[in-house]
């Protein structure tokens, strides 16, 4: 259970001196006792900072972190372990959001320092596969992973393995300005395990440029299906950092129309990154176009959902979002895909607040309507946002207004009213939250719909009216308690006369260069957090 400690919460000491282990062990499997390969994580068994671990102080800025003590894959056949020290522990087990979570505290006492199975601790698991939607011709996937190849922790099968743990269908590598981590990536293709190719073009300003440093100029961005370094200014560089040193927006340009004409996909990564203007955000908007997605949902934090314990807002991907907005209502056709940009799939990296959310494989990650999980038909569902956005945690969320799902076009007249039918599945049980389903007409919450406390899944038919002049679109997004969200690409409403959604060329929202410059000059968000209840624990 996620814990409501504040950051302000006492600091304690845990097991000081103390380090001998014992295994924690076992086997995990689903209904049927066919073995699973899932997620194990230990837990300290209560959230707060940690300043000592075995005996060692913790470095400054790791206290929340080191809350995640050992993180594992079970095997093809289902076996995993941990190492335990003496202590009260939180073992977790996870495969996504279509499983059961299961959780149990155990106590291991003064453990002698064996670390074989034989003097261990066996704790045995069952998840539930509650919703296959691989028969529904729904995958899911990450288009956001670095490996060991650029500033990633991970080879290339520790990744592949912690994405079917995840319970994730594909993935693009996309290390930063190289390609080097390809072939083996391909190599690991197998029936239920997708791997795309790509790269995170990582630019440097000119004047910035300086050898082996990471200097941004324009931004970040994914090209996804090409397996060369499209728009790279100078690719034989021996610093990945100095093979994308752009001078301006037509550089970025050339990446995008580059990566099409390799049949590949291009998106603008985490657009308002908090890390400091202009570290790794877009600075092109307004000069820009035909892009095919925006990274709206990268790692954490969970748009929307008030965080109370965190140093830093929730502005990030919400900015995203709304920037995406913006995008929709100016006539463009542009996908919303979400992303977990993982440097580390343990887990045991990353975060330092006081959370058991973790930027792993899969969170956040995107579902698809592709029918099959050949390469064609993920790619271009991904264009169309045949698509929704959620984590590992969920919920699943599916939509449908009259046979149409998000990326299809309906045509609608002037004050028409529309049933959607909500499909709110979710692996833990939801939450009683007032606007726990939002509907979004052009960028404004138009209806509310509750959430019921205490079900697993909800099946809501509710109706709104259009009342807009011109061409509109809708998307929904359900909550739970911290870190569930989840949120559709747009459904899009043609209004007369009909036969086109949208303009007919590429089109920038009035206000999109002055994102550009400072971050109070970002899009106006009008879409606010929910009212989350913080009374119950997560």
């Amino acid at each position: 259970m996620l814990s409501t400690l504040s950051q302000s919460a006492l600091a304690r000491d845990f097991y000081n001196g103390e380090k001998n282990v014992q295994t924690i062990y076992g086997k995990i499997v689903d209904q049927d006792g066919d073995p699973l390969v899932a997620r194990a994580e230990l837990w300290y068994s209560n959230l707060s900072p940690i300043t000592q671990e075995l005996g060692e102080n913790v470095s400054e800025g790791e206290e929340w972190m080191r809350n995640l003590h050992h993180a594992t894959f079970s095997t093809q056949d289902g076996w995993y372990r941990l190492e335990a020290p003496a202590g009260e522990w939180l073992v977790r087990i996870s495969k996504g959001p279509e499983y059961t979570v299961k959780e149990a505290v155990v106590k291991i006492n003064k453990a002698a320092d064996d670390r074989s199975e034989s003097g261990g601790e066996r704790m045995d698991w069952m998840l539930s596969h509650l919703y296959d939607m691989k028969s529904l011709g729904w995958y899911s996937g990450d288009l956001h992973v670095h490996s060991s190849h650029s500033d990633g922790k991970n080879s290339i099968p520790q990744i592949v393995q912690s994405m079917r743990a995840g319970g994730l269908d594909f993935a693009a590598l996309t290390d930063h300005n190289t390609v080097a981590g390809l072939e083996e990536w391909q190599s690991l293709k197998s029936d239920d395990f997708l791997p795309i190719t790509g790269l995170e073009v990582t630019t440097a300003a000119l004047p910035n440029a300086v050898a082996n440093q990471k200097s941004k100029g324009f931004g970040h961005q994914n090209a996804i299906g090409v397996s060369n370094l499209v728009g790279a200014t100078d690719a034989e560089n021996d610093s990945i950092w100095l093979r994308y040193i752009y001078s301006g927006p037509e550089d970025v340009q050339a990446a995008i129309d580059e990566t099409h004409a390799n049949g590949g996909l291009y998106m603008l990564n985490h657009p308002f990154w908090m890390g400091g203007w202009p570290n790794g955000t877009i600075s092109t908007w307004g000069d820009i176009r035909n892009y095919d997605g925006i990274e709206v949902w990268n790692g954490w934090p969970v748009p929307f959902l008030p965080n109370e314990y965190a140093n830093r807002s929730n502005m990030d991907n919400t900015m995203a979002i709304q920037t995406w907005f913006e995008i929709l209502n100016a006539g463009n056709k542009v996908a919303g895909w979400g992303t977990s940009d993982t440097h580390d799939v343990y887990g045991l990296a990353g975060l330092n607040q006081p959370t058991r959310y973790r930027t792993v494989s899969g969170n956040a990650r995107t579902y698809v309507h592709s029918g099959d999980l050949g390469i064609n038909s993920v790619m271009s569902s991904l264009k169309s946002g045949r698509a929704f956005i959620t984590t590992g945690w969920g919920p699943i969320l599916l939509v449908d207004i009259m046979g149409k799902e998000p990326g299809d076009t309906i045509e609608v007249s002037e004050n028409e009213s529309l049933t959607l039918r909500i499909q709110v599945l979710s692996n833990r049980p939801l939450a009683d939250l007032a606007d726990g389903i939002r509907i979004i007409q052009g960028g404004q919450v138009v209806k509310k719909v509750p959430t019921e406390d205490g079900v697993m899944a909800m099946d809501v038919n509710t109706t709104i009216d259009i009342n807009s002049k011109n061409d509109t679109w809708l998307v929904v997004q359900a909550f739970n308690k911290e870190p569930s969200m989840a949120m559709t690409n747009p459904i899009f409403l043609d209004l007369p006369p009909h036969g086109m959604w949208g303009s007919t060329q590429w089109a920038f929202p009035e206000q999109a260069s002055s994102w550009n410059t400072k971050r109070d000059a970002m899009p106006v968000q009008t879409v606010q957090d929910i009212s989350l209840r913080l009374d119950k624990e997560q």
